[in-house]
């Protein structure tokens, strides 16, 4: 396999590292989705050839969407505020289309762009959007 060697600023590569350690994978393997899904690299291949397993697709696809996430928060709430309460959907950093219903945004993005990571978002959304997880765990107050 070929080696490359990049020179980033402090900044970018603090939030590489911490990206990793949230993730839970080397630098190396982030770098690496990053850079498939920029250049819109097919899907990760095994060794002999067929698709990856579902995890690592899905480890492929989720850190597309975390991209694209990330470039609709960073741009301007101008922007944002221009598409209302419709749906937004980003591909490459950028909104690619927009539409009142989901599934229609969804359906019309997909047929143009095929089976890649697009985060399609409500555009009056809270950024970033909460979430609350309700758990049945139970501990003894003290």
């Amino acid at each position: 396999m070929p080696t490359l060697e990049v020179t980033l600023s402090e900044p970018a590569y603090v939030v590489l590292e911490q990206t990793a350690c949230e993730r839970r994978q080397p630098v190396e393997a982030i770098v690496r989705d990053a850079l498939s899904i920029f250049l819109r690299l097919p899907k990760p291949e095994t060794a002999e050839g067929s698709v990856a397993p579902a995890a690592a697709t899905g480890a492929w696809r989720r850190a597309g969407i975390h991209i694209e996430a990330k470039a609709w928060r960073a741009m301007p709430a101008t922007v944002r505020r221009r598409y209302g309460s419709e749906f937004v959907a980003v591909h490459n950093g950028q909104v690619v289309d927009h539409d009142p219903d989901r599934l229609v945004l969804y359906r019309r993005v997909h047929e143009r762009v095929g089976n890649v990571p697009v985060l399609i978002t409500p555009a009056d959304a809270p950024s970033p959007r909460e979430f609350w997880i309700l758990s049945p765990h139970f501990e003894r107050a003290q």
